[in-house]
C-alpha cells in the first residue's frame, strides 16, 4: 500500500512539476535594434503614427521571431480592477494611472500578425478567437486573410466552435482565401448542418469557390435548396448561378425556387435560371414580380444584366422609375434607370415621356437612363436637348453630360456644361470638366481637382 502510495506522490509532484514549467515558461522575446520584441509590441497601440510605424518597421523584421509577444497582445486584458485605478486619478492627488486600451492592443496586433503574412501564422488559434468579438473581427478578418493558406486547417475546425459569428465567419474566410481545398470543402459539408440558419447560409456561399463543382458540392446545395430558412435557400440558388453546373436535379430545383413564398429565393433561382440556362421566359416575369419588394433593386439590376430580352419588364421598371428615389443620383442611378438603360431601344419611347414628368427625380432618373444606352439613344437627343434649359439644375446638368455620350453635337451642350462646372457635386464638376477637355479641345477648362 505504501508503494502505492509512494507512486502516486511522485506522478503529482511529477504532473505539479510540469504545470508550474508550463506556466512560468519565458515566452521567447527576441532582441532587436536595442530593444525587446516585447517592448516593440507594446508601441503598437500608440497615438503616435511614428512610434507605431517603428515597431512595425522592427516585428517585420524579426518575422516569425516576433509572433509569440504578437500573440501576448492578442491575448490581453484590461485588468479588473483598471477601472477603479482610473476612478482615483481625480480623487487622488497626484494619482495618474493610465488605462490599457486592450480592444485597441488587440486591434493593433491583429493588423500586425496580417502585415507578417505567412510569418505570422502561430497566431492564427488567437485571430480566429477574436472573431468572435464585433470589435475585432475586421482586423482578425484581414490578419487571417493574409496569412493565407497557413490559416486554412485552424479555420476548418473553428467550424465546429461553439460561438456563432466564429462559426460564420470561418466559413466566409475559408472561400476569401482561395480555392478551396479538399480538405475545406470536406469540412464545410460536414457543417452544412449546423443549428444556426446564418452559418448555413454563409456555408452555401462559400461553395460556390468550389471549381469545378463535384457531386458532394451539388448535392450539398441542393439540401440547402430545400433548407427551412429562406435565407439558406437563396444562397443555394445564388451558388448554382455562380457554379453554372446543369443537371436535371439542379434544374428541377431551380423551377421550383421561383415559385418559393419568400422573394428573395425567387430572385436568386430566377438569377440562376438566365445564368445556367438564358431562359428568359422563365426568368423576367418573376423578376418582375420580386421589383415591388425589399429585393426590387436586385431585380432590376438583374434584369439590366439580361438586357434587350428583357423588354417585356419595361413598363414595370418604368413604374418603378417614376418613385424610385437615391441619395446623389448622378453617383449612384436609381436600379431602375440602369436596368431601362441597358434594356436599350425598346425603352426609348416610355423613357422618352418620362422626360416631361412634373416631378424632377424622375426626369432626372430618366436621363441617366439614356447615359447608360449610349449611342442607342440617339433618337432621343432632341428631347434631351430641351432639358438643357430645364428648371431643376441637377436635371439640367444631367442632360448635359448625357448628350455628348449619345452622339448629340451642339454649341448648346458646351455652354450647359459650363454651367456644370459650377455644380454642388464635386464629382459632376469633374466629370463636366473632362467631358468638355474631350469635346471642346481647343478652349482651356478647369475642374475642380486643379
Amino acid at each position: 500500500m505504501n508503494a502505492w502510495l509512494r507512486v502516486a506522490a511522485g506522478l503529482a509532484l511529477a504532473i505539479l512539476f510540469f504545470f508550474l514549467a508550463a506556466l512560468f515558461r519565458r515566452i521567447p522575446d527576441p532582441f532587436f535594434a536595442g530593444r525587446y520584441a516585447s517592448e516593440w509590441a507594446h508601441d503598437l497601440p500608440s497615438g503616435d503614427y511614428k512610434t507605431r510605424s517603428d515597431a512595425q518597421s522592427a516585428l517585420q523584421m524579426l518575422g516569425e521571431a516576433s509572433a509569440p509577444q504578437i500573440r501576448v497582445m492578442l491575448r490581453k486584458e484590461n485588468p479588473p480592477w483598471d477601472g477603479f485605478l482610473e476612478r482615483l486619478n481625480g480623487v487622488v492627488p497626484g494619482f495618474k494611472y493610465r488605462s490599457y486600451d486592450a480592444t485597441l492592443g488587440k486591434q493593433r496586433a491583429a493588423e500586425m500578425a496580417g502585415l507578417l503574412g505567412a510569418n505570422g501564422k502561430a497566431a492564427v488559434p488567437d485571430l480566429i478567437r477574436l472573431l468572435a468579438n464585433d470589435q475585432t473581427n475586421v482586423e482578425a478578418e484581414r490578419a487571417l486573410v493574409r496569412i493565407g493558406s497557413d490559416s486554412v486547417p485552424s479555420l476548418e475546425l473553428a467550424l465546429q466552435d461553439r460561438n456563432i459569428d466564429v462559426r460564420r465567419r470561418s466559413a466566409a474566410l475559408l472561400g476569401e482565401i482561395g480555392q478551396l481545398s479538399k480538405t475545406s470543402i470536406a469540412a464545410l459539408i460536414a457543417a452544412n448542418h449546423d443549428k444556426a440558419p446564418i452559418v448555413r447560409k454563409e456555408i452555401a456561399v462559400t461553395l460556390a469557390r468550389a471549381k469545378p463543382p463535384d457531386d458532394r458540392v451539388m448535392a450539398a446545395l441542393l439540401a440547402a435548396a430545400q433548407d427551412l430558412a429562406p435565407e439558406v435557400r437563396a444562397a443555394a440558388f445564388a451558388s448554382f448561378g455562380i457554379l453554372g453546373r446543369v443537371t436535371a436535379d439542379i434544374s428541377n430545383a431551380l423551377r421550383k425556387g421561383i415559385s418559393d413564398p419568400a422573394p428573395g429565393v425567387q430572385l436568386q433561382a430566377a438569377k440562376a435560371l438566365w445564368h445556367i440556362e438564358g431562359n428568359e421566359s422563365l426568368a423576367v416575369p418573376v423578376l418582375v414580380g420580386v421589383l415591388g419588394t425589399s429585393e426590387g433593386w436586385d431585380a432590376a439590376y438583374a434584369l439590366g444584366e439580361i438586357g434587350p430580352r428583357a423588354a417585356s419588364a419595361i413598363p414595370a421598371l418604368a413604374k418603378i422609375l417614376r418613385t424610385e428615389r437615391v441619395p446623389r443620383a448622378f453617383r449612384t442611378p436609381p436600379s431602375s434607370a440602369y436596368a431601362l438603360g441597358r434594356i436599350g431601344e425598346a425603352a426609348i419611347p416610355t423613357l422618352t415621356s418620362v422626360l416631361t414628368d412634373p416631378d424632377a427625380s424622375s426626369r432626372l432618373s430618366a436621363v441617366l437612363a439614356f447615359g447608360f444606352m449610349g449611342r442607342k439613344a440617339a433618337p432621343a437627343a432632341p428631347k434631351l436637348l430641351t432639358l438643357l434649359k430645364d428648371r431643376d439644375a441637377d436635371v439640367r446638368h444631367a442632360a448635359a453630360l448625357t448628350l455628348p455620350g449619345i452622339g448629340a453635337k451642339s454649341e448648346d451642350i458646351v455652354d450647359a456644361l459650363s454651367d456644370c462646372l459650377q455644380a454642388d457635386d464635386i464629382y459632376m464638376r469633374f466629370t463636366a470638366a473632362e467631358v468638355l477637355r474631350e469635346i471642346a479641345p481647343n478652349r482651356h477648362w478647369v475642374g475642380s481637382s486643379e
